[in-house]
């Protein structure tokens, strides 16, 4: 809900004044704040508080006329944009040049595939690359116990110029990026809105720095969320919670401008009047239009197979007995200015090896 919901009755202004005995009567009966009142039943309220329905009836609409959102033209909008916008780099210069340029602030990006295909590899690449160029600052919001803090230390010296350890890497790699261990939707829901209501006051004097800086927010995963709540929730409220998830995702992509990346398993869905299946993301029909920029990640057996007999590191240069080779195709783009996928190419590969992802 907006935040202004939230405040009390007697601190926003409004011509129908409550006198001190009528904010008492509303205060007995749980009517503390905004969203209380106009949600309640004013019928049944005015019938327990001995208050004249008529006065609630006008008070709530002018309340709720007060707190509408205000509208803002499309051009300040597109001028907003531009400012606030950014493109961060994702740390493997193929796959940058096959999203035109980058991950882009403002949007949600959803990371399908199968189990090993590559997507927590990819988004701790992602985060140790900021981390290591000292770019924007990272939240990585972890429900399967997926995060290796080691493997993120890694990639950090991995990306760094030149390569290799040295002595502020720990330091460096836990100024960029926090993380939040959420196991269920519930969770979840619990730090993105403590997120929200920690970016919407990032301008004042007393926010810390990492938070001026945040322009990345990681969620892996979203469908090991949802099965987590499937044992505790019925199926009806495993889906508002779903849906609250994917309103606040949003939000904190379009109203805070971060990139935010979200994981999530891939199934086949066969069209109807075809024999052809589809690639799709899980969690149901509504959760597909979450997602901005949908990328499919996957094995590729045969390039594993070359990795396998002595692949090449591309950020090494050296022969590795251990890489192997992923393959990432676009199944949905947003309609944008940017150029995406300019040669053509089915699929853009990287590898994942001991010593990088690249």
């Amino acid at each position: 809900m907006p935040a202004r919901r939230c405040h009390n009755l007697s601190a926003l202004p409004h011509q129908a004044q409550l006198q001190g005995d009528v904010a008492e009567k509303l205060r007995r009966h749980n009517i503390t704040t905004v969203q209380s009142l106009i949600s309640a039943d004013l019928e049944s309220l005015s019938r327990e508080s001995k208050l004249p329905a008529k006065a609630l009836v006008q008070l709530t609409s002018e309340l709720a006329c007060a707190l509408a959102p205000k509208a803002k033209r499309a051009r300040v909008l597109v001028d907003e944009s531009r400012e606030q916008d950014v493109v961060l780099s994702t740390g493997l210069p193929a796959l940058d040049e096959f999203l035109g340029g980058g991950l882009a602030t403002g949007e949600v990006c959803e990371l399908i595939g199968g189990p090993g295909s590559g997507k927590t590899q990819l988004c701790l690449a992602m985060c140790a690359h900021q981390a290591a160029t000292g770019g924007a600052t990272a939240v990585y919001i972890d429900t399967s116990h997926s995060f290796r803090a080691g493997r993120a230390l890694q990639l950090l010296r991995a990306f760094s110029c030149p390569p290799g350890p040295s002595c502020d890497d720990e330091e460096r790699l836990g100024q960029a990026i926090r993380v939040s261990v959420a196991p269920s939707v519930t969770d979840v829901c619990s730090v993105l809105e403590s997120l929200l209501a920690t970016l919407r006051a990032r301008d004042r004097p007393a926010a810390e720095p990492w938070c001026r800086r945040l322009r990345l927010l990681i969620l892996d995963s979203a469908f090991g969320a949802l099965a987590s709540d499937h044992v505790g929730l019925s199926l009806s409220a495993a889906g508002l919670q779903l849906a609250r998830m994917q309103r606040l995702l949003r939000e904190l992509a379009s109203s805070c401008r971060l990139a935010v990346i979200v994981t999530n398993i891939c199934q086949q869905s066969i069209s109807t009047g075809s024999d052809s299946a589809a690639v799709k993301a899980g969690l149901g029909a509504a959760w597909q239009h979450t997602a901005h920029l949908r990328l499919l990640l996957c094995k590729s057996e045969r390039a594993c197979s070359r990795a396998g007999g002595g692949g090449v590191s591309a950020r090494r240069g050296t022969a590795s007995s251990t890489s192997e080779l992923r393959l990432v195709s676009l199944l949905k783009r947003p309609h944008d200015v940017r150029k995406f996928n300019p040669r053509n190419a089915l699929a853009v590969p990287f590898t994942i090896s001991a010593e990088a992802v690249a």
